[in-house]
C-alpha cells in the first residue's frame, strides 16, 4: 500500500529495511491464513453493509503468470486474462458486493491434476497431503459454503451468487446452488443448451426465436459498469433442468423460479451476453440485472487489489506462502474498500 510498484516483495522489503522479516512472514512464521481470511470476511461484510443487510457474492478466477515450474499449482493452462494457455497459477476468488462497495473476501488455489502424481514437486512446494486436484467449480462451492456458514449477521440469508461463463457452464455447480436454495445468476455462452419446452435448445437460438423487439427493456444497469445506461435486457422464465443430485427434489425450496436472460447494446439487434438465473419467483428484471452488474464490480475489485495492494506481486513458491500473500493482499484491499465506502456515506 506504499509507493513501491514491483513484481515481488523484494523492493518493498528493501525500502522498509525489513527484508528478512517480510520473507519470514510469508514463509517460516507460524500463523493461520484461514483465520485471517475469516477475519477479512467479517470485516468486509460488516464494513460494507447497506440498508438491505445483504449483497452479492461474486465468484471469479484470476491467473498469475509464472516462468518456472516449482510454484505450487503452476501449469500450462488456459487463462482468460492472457488470452490463451500460459504457464500460470489459477486462483478462484470471491468478492462481496453491496451498494456501499465491493471487496475480496475469499480465495482458493487451483491444483491441476498432474500435481497429484508428483511427490517431489509437492514436497518442495509444501503442499499438504490432503490438498488434491478438484475442479474450479468444487472450489467455488467450498467458498459459497464458507460464506453461508461464517458471514456475520444475516448477510448470507438473502444474498445472490454471480459467476462468469466458466462456472456457469458447470451443471453440477448450478444444481448445487439450486439444491441449497441459493439465488444465483451465471453467465453462459451462446451455444449453451437449456431446457424450455419442447426440448434442448441453445440459448442464442431461443432468444432469436422468442424475443420480440417490444420485450427488450433499457435499464440504467448493465454488465459493464462503465457504460451501464446503453444496455437493453430481455428475460423469459424457463423450466428447471431435470438433472438432480441425490435428495434434491425434496430439498428444493418453494417460491423459486428459473430464467434465461439476454442483454445487448442499445440499437444493436444481436444479444451480446446470456445468463441463467434462479431466485425468488417475484424477483424483478432490474434486480436480476443488478446482480449481473455486481460481477463487473467484483472484477473491478480484483483489478484494484492487483493494482493497489499487490495481489499478484509475489514470488513465493510454497502452498502456504501463496495463501498468506493473497490473504494479506485481500485484507489490505478490504480495508481500502471499507474506508472508501465510509467516505461515500
Amino acid at each position: 500500500m506504499g509507493t513501491i510498484r514491483a513484481e515481488s516483495i523484494l523492493p518493498a522489503a528493501a525500502e522498509s529495511g525489513a527484508f528478512w522479516l517480510q520473507q519470514h512472514l510469508l514463509g517460516r512464521s507460524v500463523w493461520d491464513a484461514d483465520s485471517l481470511r475469516d477475519f477479512t470476511m467479517r470485516y468486509v461484510v460488516e464494513g460494507l453493509a447497506d440498508d438491505s443487510g445483504t449483497g452479492v457474492l461474486v465468484l471469479d478466477e484470476t491467473a498469475f503468470k509464472k516462468k518456472g515450474y516449482a510454484s505450487a499449482g503452476v501449469a500450462r493452462q488456459y487463462a482468460e486474462a492472457f488470452g490463451g494457455a500460459v504457464s500460470c497459477q489459477v486462483g478462484v476468488m470471491a468478492s462481496w458486493s453491496t451498494r456501499t462497495g465491493t471487496a475480496l473476501v475469499d480465495r482458493e488455489l487451483y491444483l491441476p491434476p498432474n500435481w497429484d502424481n508428483e511427490p517431489i514437486r509437492r514436497s518442495a512446494a509444501h503442499i499438504p497431503d490432503k490438498a488434491r486436484h478438484v475442479s474450479k467449480a468444487e472450489l467455488a462451492r467450498r467458498i459459497v459454503h464458507r460464506f453461508r456458514t461464517r458471514a456475520p449477521g444475516g448477510a448470507a440469508a438473502g444474498m445472490w451468487v454471480v459467476a462468469d461463463t466458466q462456472l456457469g457452464c458447470d451443471r453440477a455447480f448450478r444444481a448445487h446452488l439450486e439444491e441449497q436454495g441459493v439465488p444465483h445468476v451465471v453467465g453462459v455462452p451462446p451455444d449453451h443448451p437449456v431446457l424450455p419446452h419442447p426440448g434442448w435448445r441453445r440459448v442464442s437460438r431461443l432468444v432469436q426465436r422468442y424475443a420480440e423487439e417490444r420485450e427488450w427493456d433499457r435499464l440504467a444497469v448493465g454488465p459493464d459498469t462503465r457504460d451501464a445506461g446503453s444496455w437493453e435486457w430481455w428475460v423469459r422464465r424457463i423450466p428447471s433442468e431435470p438433472v438432480q443430485t441425490a435428495g434434491q427434489a425434496a430439498a428444493r425450496p418453494g417460491g423459486m423460479a428459473r430464467w434465461l436472460l439476454a442483454c445487448r447494446r442499445a440499437g444493436d439487434p444481436q444479444p451480446r451476453r446470456y445468463f441463467i438465473a434462479r431466485g425468488p419467483a417475484n424477483v424483478s428484471l432490474y434486480e436480476l440485472a443488478q446482480a449481473v452488474a455486481a460481477w463487473r464490480h467484483g472484477r473491478d475489485a480484483l483489478a484494484g487489489a492487483t493494482e493497489r495492494c499487490g495481489l499478484g506481486a509475489y514470488r513465493v513458491r510454497s502452498w502456504h506462502g501463496w495463501y498468506r500473500h493473497i490473504t494479506l493482499a485481500q485484507l489490505a484491499a478490504g480495508f481500502l474498500a471499507v474506508q472508501a465506502g465510509g467516505e461515500r456515506c
